[in-house]
């Protein structure tokens, strides 16, 4: 019994992966864990946990404890991949797309330059561009700036301007 509900968990978590458009249809995810990314067309392969995929870009942050995985770049086509950040702070949803002139832009939340603790959900919002290896903070006030979205040229992210504490 368990190995079924098991298998139905994993199939959900895979659908809702993909409804939410974390990984698109035709590319398999492992029903083993829903960290794991294999193109069907390549050998690109990728284990860590927020994958986001745009055309033939993807990221995602490695796997370490309290946030502290590294945001990570990939291209299924050239199989290059490549560590965006490496500073051991706590990184978070990542996500990329392709700027005006074709160029993969990575986003992210990030906390390198906030205090430490559990009281403090202030969060920066980062991004990269991979052709010219050129990293900006985006945001420039103080406050919880999470969940980026990418499209062309423009960035949004939520903001809450007030938030130090819980």
């Amino acid at each position: 019994m368990k190995s079924v509900l098991k298998k139905c968990v994993a199939g959900l978590l895979v659908t809702g992966l993909m409804a939410a458009g974390t990984v698109s249809s035709g590319h398999r995810v492992s029903a083993e864990t829903v960290y794991t990314y294999k193109d069907e067309l390549s050998s690109f392969t990728v284990e860590g946990s927020n994958v986001r995929i745009s055309g033939t870009h993807v990221v995602w942050r490695s796997n370490a404890a309290n946030y502290a995985g590294q945001i990570y770049y990939g291209n299924t086509d050239t199989g290059q991949k490549l560590e965006v950040t490496s500073h051991g702070k706590p990184t978070d949803t990542p996500v990329v797309g392709v700027g005006g002139k074709g160029e993969p832009i990575v986003v992210w939340a990030d906390k390198r330059d906030q205090n430490g603790g559990a009281g403090n959900l202030n969060w920066d919002i980062y991004s990269y561009n991979v052709k010219t290896r050129t990293e900006s903070k985006l945001n420039t006030d103080v406050g919880q700036h999470r969940i980026p979205s990418i499209d062309g040229n423009y960035v949004v992210w939520q903001t809450n301007p007030q938030q130090n504490y819980w």
